[in-house]
């Protein structure tokens, strides 16, 4: 017997586990000596217990016949095997080795296995194939290389088999998890009343683990398909004659998404490389991410002028543009202006709650982590698709309106103004996504009107208010001092509950002068010398602090008004007795008597004073001083407040000539004992309301009483006073404060008078 014959002839024992001791450490020592004999070895032992445990479970031929297959093809010309294989198929073992555990069932059938006999004819075929692979030319390798116009394909590279393994876990995950989709959905619908939130929320975390698993299964599938790409493409035999180039390869680069084209503050570049502090002007290309953590706010850009605008605490990820635009919103807002799309490539934002699915439109996207809250979508212009992730259902969002995909929250499409019509009695509401910064001048542009600081100071730096009740928004207009010289104009329009900068800075201000070069007034301190005029529709603007002054000399004298139909300033000059214009005087407009009531607070000319708006006239009534002080107008008693400084004082515009009068109140001295705070009327409770921080104090004309309003959520106190930035909004029956350029936009309202 020849030594190869005497090796498999051992092998074949030893797979039957009949070796005595001196035959074993014969094998043993050939397995030792011979790497590629002990690999032989090892594979036909792996399949060898495959067979008996199929010899053992007649119930389950398939499994064995697909395990016999593989294995089959894997040992072609393995006559060793195919020899043990047929001596185990004809004579199949009463028991299972003593190293292995037992796993045969109870109360197995013995005696004939009906698929014996294909497996023994399969057995056969096998010793052929054996037989013409033992005749095939060794040297067949070497045969295909000098055939002419053969190539060899590389093998897979290791980063393709990691690929597939990858895929197919991530295929496992999505299949177990939609599997636990389906039966969140059949609980769901079994729910009990007050079972059916905690099933909702269970159904909706599900829901997004799967899409997550989904977007990372596409990922997988996608660097699989390139890993076989670059496996099966064909390498080119190099010319002998020529010397491979010493130039480095350019890598291969993705399409480029979008631009980054401003950042403010601290925003985050996210890609597959790592993170970067972005400093704008970078280019975006598939899978990369955005992050604004902070304060900041960023922009970007597409090739075809759709812009997407992200606020603070932002995270925007895994950007596309296959199929149209896609990207997943994380959190945060979002404001994007997106240009007409081709119908079957929309633009789409992806959410944790839902899918937004936009053709061309003027929109904004808030999405909140708490499924109760969700993803609020709202439109301006054109209309939007919004689909919940929980469930099949959508809803097509006009302009005007929004809608909600959360937890609880019915899927339609309302007024976005409804937001805070439909507040709770004696409730505070934050608007999310209403930071007035995000609509402010890029201050590389306007180097110029930067003071102390930039846009936070249209706020902050003693400014005010009035509420445009035709335009339903309220006007905000700021600065002055050396803090900052921008005089531009921004209104919150309620309607659609977004700020818009109504005008841009003069480039180059006149600081110290009354007007600016262009004609346009020059940024000030505005106090409470702000009121809307509402026949014809105008802003009001009177006194203040005037940017680059040092003192209070010329310090916004001119009235100003800016019509609204054209966005333009005008110098009225008046006739008549003219107020000095003194800060902070107060003012307000009483839309019976077509007149601005002004507080004069300038020592040397103190008064109440009228300006007639149809006869562009002003009129002094009384020499009386105020100072720091906030006035009213109780449009149904035709009373003109004027509250601060501890006292409450009134006139009656009804009267030919008003005079002062002093009302002894109860309940609110805490309140009236400040100064700077923001005070209008509600006619919808018939009550004098006053806000400076923490709770709201409301004055019954009536009864004289105060009442102390503490409802959770108050913003707090400011700095440098509220002002004009508290107002009464008919249109929803509440009222609005504006704290800071990089805070959201508050209402409150009132509860219900008893």
């Amino acid at each position: 017997m020849s030594d190869r014959s005497r090796l498999e002839y051992l092998l074949g024992k030893a797979l039957g586990a009949e070796l005595d001791a001196g035959e074993e450490a014969e094998l043993l020592r050939a397995l030792e000596s011979d790497a590629s004999l002990a690999a032989e070895f090892a594979r036909d032992a792996r399949f060898h217990g495959l067979l008996s445990l199929a010899l053992g479970e007649e119930q389950n031929p398939d499994r064995f016949e697909r395990s016999l297959a593989a294995r089959l093809k894997a040992s072609q010309g393995d006559t060793a095997f195919l020899r043990s294989l047929e001596a185990k198929i004809k004579d199949p073992p009463r028991s299972r080795p003593s190293f292995r555990p037992s796993t045969r069932r109870k109360g197995r059938a013995g005696g004939w296995r009906p698929w014996l006999p294909p497996l023994i004819a399969c057995a056969g075929v096998l010793v052929g194939i054996a037989l013409v692979f033992s005749l095939r030319p060794a040297n067949r390798s070497s045969e295909d290389a000098a055939r002419p116009g053969s190539s060899k394909r590389p093998e897979s590279p290791p980063e393709r088999a990691k690929a597939e393994e990858e895929r197919a876990q991530a295929e496992e995950r999505v299949s177990r998890l939609q599997e636990q989709e389906k039966r969140a959905a059949e609980a769901l619908k079994a729910a009990t009343d007050d079972l059916k939130r905690k099933a909702e929320e269970a159904f909706l975390d599900i829901a997004r683990k799967r899409k997550e698993e989904e977007e990372r299964l596409a990922k997988l599938r996608q660097a699989e398909e390139e890993a076989r790409r670059v496996a099966t493409k064909p390498v080119p035999e190099p010319a002998v004659e020529e010397k491979p180039s010493l130039a480095p390869k350019r890598p291969e680069t993705q399409a480029v998404v979008a631009k980054l084209e401003h950042v403010a503050g601290e925003v985050v570049l996210a890609s597959s490389s790592g993170r970067a502090v972005a400093k704008g002007g970078e280019e975006l290309r598939a899978g990369h991410g955005v992050e604004v953590p902070g304060g900041g706010k960023a922009r970007l850009k597409y090739p075809d002028g759709t812009w997407v605008e992200l606020g603070p605490g932002t995270e925007l990820k895994d950007l596309r543009s296959e199929g149209g635009k896609r990207s997943h919103l994380v959190k945060g807002h979002v404001r994007a202006v997106v240009t007409r799309q081709a119908k079957d490539q929309p633009m789409v934002f992806a959410t944790p709650h839902g899918d937004a699915t936009v053709l061309g439109t003027t929109l904004r996207i808030v999405v909140d982590p708490d499924p109760r809250k969700g993803t609020r979508l709202d439109v301006d212009e054109g209309k939007v698709r919004l689909t919940r992730s929980i469930d099949p259902k959508f809803v097509e969002v006009p302009n005007g309106h929004y809608a909600v995909a959360a937890t609880g929250i019915e899927l339609i499409a309302r007024r976005i103004s409804s937001i805070v019509s439909g507040m709770a009695p004696n409730s505070w509401m934050t608007v999310s996504g209403t930071h007035l910064r995000e609509v402010a001048p890029d201050a590389s542009k306007y180097p110029q009107v930067r003071g102390i600081a930039n846009t936070e100071f249209v706020i902050d730096s003693w400014s005010g208010g009035a509420f445009d009740p035709r335009g339903n928004q309220l006007i905000l207009w700021g600065g002055g001092v050396t803090n900052y010289h921008g005089n531009e104009l921004y209104a919150f329009k309620v309607d659609s509950l977004k700020w818009e900068r109504l005008t841009d800075p003069t480039p180059n201000p006149a600081d110290g002068r009354q007007v600016n070069g262009d004609g346009t007034p020059n940024s000030r301190a505005t106090y409470n010398g702000l009121a809307c005029i509402t026949n014809p529709d105008r802003l009001f603007a009177l006194g203040g602090y005037m940017a680059g002054t040092t003192t209070n000399v010329e310090a916004g004298n001119s009235l100003w008004t800016f019509d609204f139909a054209e966005k333009r300033w005008k110098e009225p000059n008046p006739t008549g007795s003219r107020p000095p214009a003194g800060f902070p005087s107060a003012c307000s407009y009483d839309p019976l008597t077509r007149r601005v009531w002004w507080c004069e607070a300038t020592p040397s000319a103190p008064g109440l004073y009228s300006y007639d708006c149809d006869k562009n006239l002003w009129v002094r009534h009384t020499s009386d001083l105020f100072n720091l002080q906030t006035s009213a107008v109780d449009t149904r008693r035709g009373l003109l407040f004027i509250v601060g400084n501890g006292e409450v004082v009134a006139y009656s515009l009804r009267e030919k000539n008003p005079t002062r009068k002093v009302w002894t109140t109860v309940g609110g001295d805490a309140f009236i004992g400040q100064n700077q705070f923001g005070l209008d009327y509600d006619p919808a409770s018939d009550r004098i309301v006053g806000w400076h921080g923490g709770p709201v104090y409301s004055l019954n004309p009536e009864t004289r009483a105060w009442t102390v309003h503490a409802a959770p959520g108050a913003p707090a106190k400011t700095p440098n006073g509220i002002f004009g930035r508290w107002r009464y909004v008919p249109s929803v029956k509440a009222f609005i404060a504006v704290t800071s350029v990089d805070e959201n936009v508050h209402f409150f309202k009132l509860p219900t008078p008893r």
